[in-house]
């Protein structure tokens, strides 16, 4: 699964990344939809980013974005960023989170 390819390489940066908000976890990977698109899969992920102030979510969320842009591998071909990082804070929980949309490329 992409998914799990996604976290081993961000947690391979040194990221406290998973699919589910937890304590000890940063950076929250979310499958947003996909596509078979010129004989190659394209994943969407949301990629929300969390800090104790705006400024740290900020500062994360352009860490992820340098390390997602430099991705490739024997199955990644490309990735994009679609949109963002922008403030996405949660008003709900109160806490300070970024997000960026990024596409990704299978073989």
């Amino acid at each position: 699964m992409i998914e799990i390819d996604l976290v081993h390489y961000l947690s391979s940066h040194n990221f406290k990344c998973g699919l589910e908000r937890q304590k000890n976890i940063d950076v929250i990977l979310e499958k947003t939809g996909g596509q078979l698109k010129d004989h190659q899969f394209l994943h969407i992920f949301a990629i929300q980013t969390y800090g104790s102030s705006k400024q740290k979510a900020a500062e994360l969320a352009y860490q992820v974005m340098n390390v997602m842009l430099a991705w490739m591998s024997n199955r990644v071909a490309n990735v994009v960023l679609n949109a963002g990082p922008y403030d996405f804070t949660d008003t709900s929980t109160k806490e300070y989170r970024y997000q960026a949309v990024y596409e990704i490329y299978e073989f």
